[in-house]
């Protein structure tokens, strides 16, 4: 199937069932509601570790009440959560770290019950950061889930040293942004509440210049194999890309635009990143290609999205900490 097909399918997809438009319209609504209430609460949210991300998700940020749940990670693996209120900010750790993080002298991390209300600055909550913060070597060779590793740690890069490619935040913390259709399917299937998620959504600019700022769909691999070619990750971000570019046409568009950290109106024209992040290896098939732009122009009757997608590629070097990119994109950040 040729990328152009895969974008036509899947807009035939998100066709089929519309109630995600009315569910996604319901996430704004609630995520604007709470704008002020989580980015107070997480102004309180102080002394984070080294070692631990702090990530949100959408049902965190669109729940209702007072208080704000965060979830943090190891090395992008979730170990706990942390939950704010006008008490202070508490910690409740993961059920099964004892088994998943058992060293080998038979140390294991505490378990950190949300009923003892056990407060992020306590003992108790010490004694657990210190506990990953004092055995990082031994415990990230115990880590299954390369990708979500591999995740984390271009988030916190890009955040910290590419100033160009800046991961979009939710409540002040990386996310995952959902969406309406099923990436790791041969074809698109469309599920409300049960789509997959985007890797890492972010904004990238071009040219050195604001005035061309884009929104950018990431799709991540840890390995480079015949089982997952290049043009099926670039395939799984496409599908990802046309749903953000049919979301943000839709009736609650300037809404999420706005959200995902874009300022004024949505444009009449969208350009949108397609990128595949993945190890070196076999020879790039976005190189040399003058073609790796789609146009998305559909009129259903009530939509046209006008919306250009653009391929790029990442590759990095697994052996290399600082990941030394190649690839299409790496050439336009050098640029």
């Amino acid at each position: 199937m040729t990328d152009k097909e895969i974008v036509k399918l899947s807009i035939e997809e998100l066709n089929k069932d519309k109630r995600w438009m009315e569910t996604f319209s319901d996430y704004a609504n609630k995520l604007n509601k709470n704008k002020i209430r989580n980015f107070f609460s997480r102004r309180k949210f102080v002394n984070k570790v080294k070692q631990f991300s702090v990530y949100s998700r959408l049902s965190y940020a669109t729940a209702e009440g007072s208080a704000v749940e965060y979830d943090i990670r190891f090395y992008g693996h979730s170990i706990a959560e942390v939950k704010i209120n006008k008490a202070g900010v508490f910690i409740e750790s993961k059920d099964d770290n004892k088994e998943k993080y058992k060293l080998s002298d038979g140390r294991y991390p505490e378990t950190l019950n949300r009923e003892d209300h056990i407060l992020w600055n306590s003992k108790k909550a010490l004694a657990f950061k210190h506990f990953f913060m004092h055995n990082t070597e031994e415990l990230k060779g115990k880590l299954k889930g390369p990708e979500s590793k591999l995740e984390n740690q271009l988030l916190e890069m890009f955040k910290k040293n590419i100033k160009r490619i800046q991961p979009v935040i939710l409540s002040g913390a990386f996310f995952q942004m959902p969406t309406a259709l099923k990436g790791s399917e041969k074809d698109c299937v469309s599920n409300v509440g049960r789509g997959g998620r985007i890797d890492i959504l972010a904004r990238i600019t071009h040219n050195g210049s604001n005035r061309d700022n884009r929104l950018a769909v990431m799709e991540l691999k840890d390995e480079n194999t015949e089982r997952e070619p290049q043009k099926y990750v670039i395939q799984q971000a496409l599908k990802y890309a046309t749903f953000l570019a049919y979301l943000l046409r839709s009736k609650s568009g300037q809404e999420w635009y706005n959200i995902l950290g874009k300022k004024g109106p949505v444009p009449e024209h969208l350009d949108i990143d397609v990128i595949s992040v993945m190890p070196s290896g076999s020879e790039d098939i976005l190189k040399g290609n003058e073609s790796n732009e789609i146009d998305v122009r559909i009129d259903d009757g009530n939509i046209d999205l006008h919306t250009k997608l653009h391929l790029y590629s990442l590759f990095f070097d697994p052996d290399d900490e600082n990941y030394n990119f190649s690839g299409t994109l790496a050439s336009v950040l050098n640029n």
